[in-house]
């Protein structure tokens, strides 16, 4: 899928276009991510992209990182049936939007604590995300290394949002570098234990 929308500006950069899996991007421009403008919200941590987080044993389902996020203030949080009421409300929550909306009810939030781990559990979430939907981890890796945006947010968000994302798809791309790797490795050896391979013709 194209992504669509991109922040204009003036550049030198020799114009470099990648294509895979019909996605077409021109990585010389900045790109926008926003949801609510529609611009790449397929990146967005709005976007439905399900995922499984597990805990030691145990594990939860998401439908987006924004669920998630907003569903990780309970821990942060009061210990009250109100709060449990709400996790749950989160949890069977329609979209991202109406999550992050009941994400901001919690009683009693510690917001220093919040605050101080918040971007940990974010990147936590989006790699999570990226990692189990591998049609999502194209298009944000057919982004190249051109520069995320976030402009529209005037807050923490707009800057960090979109720092955590490159670095997410810098990880994920030495990720799969090294698994090709490790597949030709692997592949090698295969051949070199062929009884007999390769004998000489006489």
């Amino acid at each position: 899928e194209l992504l669509e929308k991109q922040v204009e500006e003036p550049t030198t950069t020799v114009k470099k276009t990648v294509k895979e899996s019909q996605i077409n991007i021109d990585t010389s421009k900045k790109i926008n991510i926003y949801a609510g403008t529609n611009e790449n919200k397929e990146l967005s941590n709005l976007a439905g992209r399900p995922f499984r987080f597990t805990y030691g044993a145990s594990y939860t389902d998401f439908d987006s990182v924004e669920q998630a996020y907003q569903a990780a203030k309970r821990d942060y949080s009061e210990d009250s049936q109100f709060n449990s009421n709400l996790e749950e409300k989160i949890l069977d929550a329609k979209n991202g939007f109406e999550a992050k909306k009941l994400g901001s009810q919690f009683k009693g939030l510690d917001i220093k604590s919040w605050d101080e781990n918040s971007s940990r559990i974010m990147k936590k979430f989006i790699l999570e995300s990226f990692k189990q939907n591998p049609e999502a981890l194209k298009t944000l890796l057919a982004t190249g290394n051109a520069e995320l945006t976030h402009i529209q947010d005037k807050g923490k968000w707009g800057k960090e949002f979109p720092k955590l994302l490159m670095e997410v798809r810098s990880e994920l791309n030495n990720q799969q570098e090294l698994d090709k790797l490790k597949s030709k490795d692997i592949i090698q050896e295969d051949i070199d234990n062929i009884p007999g391979k390769f004998k000489p013709c006489k």
